[in-house]
């Protein structure tokens, strides 16, 4: 609980459909563990909309298949990110992530059944 973890993603806005967007987005996580340190690749895509009644708050739903590299080897994983976003400048927005993700390397490291984790980041978008 409270580890160290950096995420930082690229997102690519792929459709734009009125209040709504369909993203494409490559992943980068980092996280400093006690036994060792965890890595994260991921590719997915998502889905950020806003309401009428709430616009300047952005809701996103991404899906995404990464890799995670840990002292014990290389394990694949699916993972999914539910966002809330609100603009605090003209190009910059406070993020608050939910992030659940399966993690195959503790479930081959502990033997045990699926290991389906969640983390919560709170952070900067910015567009490049």
């Amino acid at each position: 609980m409270f580890t160290p973890d950096i995420l930082v993603k690229l997102e690519v806005e792929a459709f734009k459909i009125k209040n709504s967007s369909i993203y494409l987005y490559f992943g980068l996580e980092y996280a400093a563990l006690n036994s060792s340190s965890l890595s994260r690749f991921s590719l997915g895509f998502g889905y950020v909309t806003s309401f009428s009644f709430l616009q300047k708050l952005h809701f996103g739903i991404f899906v995404g298949h990464g890799l995670i590299l840990r002292s014990g080897g290389s394990f694949m994983g699916l993972g999914a990110d539910l966002e809330t976003s609100y603009p605090i400048s003209k190009k910059i927005r406070l993020s608050l992530l939910y992030q659940i993700i399966d993690r195959n390397d503790l479930t081959t490291l502990f033997h045990t059944n699926r290991n389906i984790k969640g983390s919560i980041f709170i952070g900067l978008k910015m567009p490049l």
